[in-house]
């Protein structure tokens, strides 16, 4: 949280040192799967060839939930990987619902970061202007409003190319969309209405899929004479459809083929057409998902559905608390928790990746999740679960407020930010249904890891949005998001804004006598009419700040304070201030560990020394500051 003014000589050879550090690598690499893909020889040699063509800058595929299009493009996109020399990036917007953060998620997975005033639609058009870049924007339906955002990327940066996923197309200039139909279905004879052979019948995509995915779920499963026409027939009532087969396939564990079929052909009326008035795309996956829900014990079917609350993943420690329930699980909870979700996966319902921490990390393929949570909501846990989820939101963050300004910073920011989707889920909740106090105390809570994950204007206008709610709330939660939302509006460069929200912090804490909340409307203040040239009165305000923040004893803040305060001090001649308040900053950060603020200290000396004639000492603190923010 910088105070000190960028330099903009071009010419300067100390911006050497800032630039000769490599930018960051894409943050979104391609996901692994541990199956392997079967089949679309023939459209990824098709797709391979398009993306390749100039006059294609945009290929969407087009299918229903389920079919397989993410695997299809994350195999392309492996087989382009030398054609795009600059690198190929994969944006996963399941979990979005707000088509303005798809921006955000696309800088995200390059490692663009918000900052100043500038744009971050013109950030992404700089960085990626120059680049041959592919970028897979993966699950698009649900924030198609989006979709000229997405055309102007395109329109300024004419080495980019886009492949996107989508149950409809974005409908824009240039897009290319391509169906992704069912898997080859094996040929029948007319007159027996049997699979006219065996051989046929080993060559058939669906037929493959069951095969390959069936023997990892038994062994010794093997396609016989035997099995074969009723294999067949599973594949042909389940429309080929890649996700419904793999559901069928992973009971042959229990249930060989023919007694599938036979449940299968019970199930026949809900499988094959469904409700008039339900859209397509969902009649035939949202069937062949109940069906693996019916086949579930009572205890499976309670824990899928609990499960299905959560938006982007859960951890084993998020499923004890929000689908078990209990702050403290009795002995032996963990395992079954544990039993319970390996049971999920091995029944296909649940997959895993390796979290941010090296921990497992489960989710939901999204059809399936959409399933499950209308189950849950015609449930009675439907609130029991959003309250315990909510409060499991609420916990995380505040555990994670402290150590993001100490020495475990990166680690917690990135688990926030694999939980950001459940964040957000929980917190709109809070809001849409008028609680004031949770919502707030959630929103406060969150605003430094927005800040240093660049999530400025969402983090903003999240906190907006919790200030708004009416009801009753602790004046010190209220003064926090006041706060923070100045805080982040100043990182924007939204100076006057910054400094109406550290008015409004500083009424509410004087009449309330909160001597932090005092603290950090000062602050913000300081820095807000510092940047709007009022330097005077900057500093008479950054004084009263450190005197209230010394008061309140908060020691991470103290060191912002300080050394934020001091370099103005240094400015405006008062050096020996300056400098005793920029080194007791300074031995803060470094004592509680806070790198960010350690480094970023360091560069605001480095332009005050800069401008003060002090090459030297500017150049070695611009080197000890990289070194702070690249551990």
């Amino acid at each position: 949280m910088s105070s000190a003014t960028p330099i903009d000589d071009p010419h300067d050879p100390l911006l050497g040192v800032v630039r000769a550090v490599p930018e960051q690598g894409p943050r979104g690499p391609l996901p692994r799967f541990l199956t392997p893909l079967v089949g679309r020889e023939r459209e990824i040699a098709g797709l391979r060839e398009l993306l390749l063509q100039p006059e294609a800058p945009l290929v969407t595929l087009i299918g229903p939930g389920g079919v397989g299009k993410t695997r299809l493009a994350v195999r392309v996109a492996e087989t382009l990987a030398a054609d795009f020399p600059d690198g190929v990036a994969f944006v996963p917007l399941a979990a979005i619902r707000d088509p303005t953060l798809v921006l955000p998620a696309v800088a995200g997975a390059l490692g663009v970061r918000e900052a100043g005033d500038r744009s971050l639609a013109d950030r992404l058009a700089a960085f990626l202007r120059d680049r041959a870049s592919l970028v897979v924007l993966d699950n698009f339906e649900q924030v198609l409003a989006a979709a000229p955002r997405v055309a102007e990327m395109l329109a300024a940066c004419p080495r980019l190319t886009i492949l996107a996923t989508s149950r409809a197309p974005l409908r824009i200039s240039g897009e290319r969309t391509r169906d992704v139909l069912p898997l080859g279905l094996p040929g029948w004879t007319e007159a027996s209405g049997q699979p006219s052979s065996l051989a046929d019948l080993r060559s058939a995509e669906a037929v493959r899929l069951f095969v390959e995915r069936a023997h990892a779920a038994r062994s010794d499963f093997a396609l016989t004479e035997a099995n074969t026409a009723a294999v067949a027939e599973i594949c042909r009532r389940l429309d080929g459809l890649p996700l419904a087969i793999e559901l069928a396939a992973a009971r042959v564990s229990v249930l060989p083929p023919p007694a599938l079929l036979a449940r299968l052909r019970r199930r026949l009326p809900l499988l094959t057409g469904g409700a008039r008035d339900v859209p397509q795309r969902l009649r035939t996956m949202r069937d062949a998902i109940g069906w693996s829900y019916d086949l579930l014990t009572e205890d499976e079917q309670e824990r899928f559905r609990r499960l299905a609350g959560f938006a982007g993943g859960f951890t084993l420690e998020a499923a004890e608390a929000v689908a078990e329930g209990g702050d403290e699980p009795p002995a032996g909870a963990r395992i079954d928790v544990l039993e319970g979700i390996g049971s999920l996966v091995d029944k296909s319902l649940l997959r895993w990746e390796n979290g941010p921490d090296g921990e497992p990390r489960y989710l939901l393929l999204e059809t399936v999740r959409e399933f499950g949570q209308e189950r849950l909501a015609a449930s009675d846990a439907a609130e029991i679960v959003r309250c315990r989820h909510a409060m499991w939101c609420l916990t995380l963050a505040e555990q994670a407020r402290p150590a993001l300004l100490g020495p475990e910073q990166r680690r917690w920011s990135e688990r926030l930010e694999a939980e950001h989707a459940n964040l957000r889920a929980r917190l709109a909740w809070l809001i849409e249904t008028g609680a004031a106090a949770p919502a707030l105390r959630l929103a406060e809570a969150l605003w430094v890891f927005w800040f240093l994950r660049g999530h400025l204007r969402e983090g903003e206008e999240w906190l907006e949005r919790a200030l708004a709610v009416e009801g009753d709330a602790p004046p010190a939660d209220r003064v926090g998001a006041l706060w923070g939302a100045g805080m982040l509006a100043w990182a924007q460069g939204n100076f006057p804004r910054a400094e109406e929200l550290g008015e409004r912090a500083r009424a509410s804490a004087t009449a309330h006598g909160l001597e932090f909340g005092l603290a950090t409307a000062l602050y913000v203040l300081f820095l807000a009419i510092d940047m709007q040239g009022r330097r005077d009165e900057a500093i008479a305000l950054g004084q009263a700040c450190e005197v209230r923040m010394r008061a309140a004893g908060v020691r991470p803040w103290l060191a912002y304070v300080l050394a934020d305060v001091g370099a103005r001090l240094i400015e405006a001649g008062d050096r020996p201030r300056g400098e005793a308040w920029t080194a007791e900053g300074l031995a803060l950060h470094r004592e509680l560990g806070n790198k960010q603020g350690l480094g970023n200290k360091l560069s605001d000396l480095g332009v005050v020394r800069h401008e003060a004639g002090d090459v030297p000492g500017a150049a070695r603190h611009y080197v000890e500051s990289l070194h702070w923010l690249q551990e």
